[in-house]
């Protein structure tokens, strides 16, 4: 299954499970209207990968940003459910059902967010940008002189209730050290230090199959087909107000770093 990207009670039971594993534990970024935040960049976007054309050539693209085609779904009245498209490998359940797909690029990203006696924290989530914000991203690629986002602070607002969930205008501010990503990155108990490493997009994103679609639709749990705006992600958290190397473009390896971001 490797084309599905670009980059009764028991049926119930089953649609309830999953329902309750959103994207692996990997909250999804979002913003509330007419506020801003801070963003970091987490991907390389320079990596590329291999893919095989129709002529049987080995050609190399780029991997950033990890690009489906996914549904979003109501289910038991909670509307942040999403499901990968299956339509390019065949008959997906959910299109038949007329559950619209989109496009959206994902990328990982650290999210600041401040608690209530106004100090700041790190949260490492999914950034799922649909074609517009894609494109304002891009812009800002461009803007590089290498084109490299890796490890970039960028303040983003979101202005107006058009405006998309992911932010409608970024501001590039500084390339963060890697050490201070270190810094801010939270980690597990477990971990000496954090991953800041991007998420493994093809383990979290996986489609389900086509008989877990079927019975996720005959559970009678999903509600019927919702209509999308250009805003169109949603989140499931409410703390936001909204291979990791060295030698990339995007982090640097400053020693002495003096910076007016407060992080």
């Amino acid at each position: 299954m490797s084309n599905w990207y670009a980059t009764g009670n028991k049926a119930a039971e089953y649609a309830e499970k999953q329902q309750k594993s959103k994207k692996g534990g990997a909250f999804r970024f979002w913003m509330k209207q007419d506020t801003s935040t801070k963003i970091i960049f987490l991907d390389d976007f320079l990596a590329t990968r291999e893919v095989t054309l129709p002529s049987g050539e080995k050609s190399q693209i780029r991997a950033t940003p990890f690009i489906i085609d996914e549904h979003q779904i109501t289910m038991n009245g909670d509307f942040n459910n999403y499901k990968t498209c299956i339509a390019k490998m065949g008959p997906c359940p959910l299109c038949m059902a007329g559950h619209k797909s989109y496009t959206v690029g994902y990328f990982t990203v650290l999210s600041q967010w401040k608690d209530d006696e106004g100090v700041n924290h790190w949260n490492k989530k999914l950034y799922p940008a649909k074609l517009g914000a894609l494109n304002l991203i891009r812009t800002q690629a461009e803007l590089r002189e290498d084109g490299q986002l890796q490890y970039a602070v960028l303040q983003i607002n979101r202005s107006g209730d058009k405006a998309f969930k992911t932010g409608n205008d970024f501001n590039f501010m500084e390339y963060a050290p890697v050490e201070k990503i270190y810094e801010i990155c939270p980690k597990r108990e477990d971990e000496a230090k954090a991953n800041i490493s991007p998420f493994d997009y093809p383990a979290i994103l996986k489609p389900d199959s086509l008989k877990e679609l079927n019975i996720l639709i005959s559970s009678g749990i999903v509600a019927a087909p919702r209509t999308y705006g250009n805003s169109g992600n949603s989140s499931n958290n409410s703390h936001d107000s909204s291979s990791n190397s060295n030698d990339l473009g995007g982090g640097g390896e400053s020693t002495e770093h003096t910076s007016a971001i407060d992080y």
